[in-house]
């Protein structure tokens, strides 16, 4: 049997990290929402987390296609805090450095 290869052994590491309980059932990227100025929509973006929280336990945010990647550091940081002002057990696994960087949020 051949040895894992480093990529390998780097994801089963942060993937221990990121969730030490285990990778949850059902995580999903988040889309954004944005209202007509082209601002994110704060409102809608937390209705929306409300809605998925029962179903979904875990979120990357900003999502993973769309938008996500042209996103600033600050409105990924904006979306970070509307999902962590929710009430409920909301934990963010690790802060979005500047550009594309997605936070993984999970809600228990």
């Amino acid at each position: 049997m051949s040895r894992p290869t480093r990529t390998a052994v780097e994801r089963r590491k942060l993937l221990a990290r990121l969730w030490p309980d285990g990778i949850p059932a059902l995580w999903c990227p988040l889309i954004t929402h944005y209202d007509r100025d082209g601002a994110i929509d704060q409102p809608r973006v937390a209705a929306h987390l409300r809605h998925l929280s029962l179903h979904v336990k875990g979120f990357l945010i900003p999502g993973s296609t769309g938008d996500g990647w042209e996103l600033s550091g600050a409105e990924t940081r904006r979306l970070l805090e509307v999902a962590q002002a929710l009430p409920g057990p909301i934990h963010c696994r690790r802060k979005p450095s500047s550009g594309y960087s997605p936070a993984l949020v999970h809600s228990s």
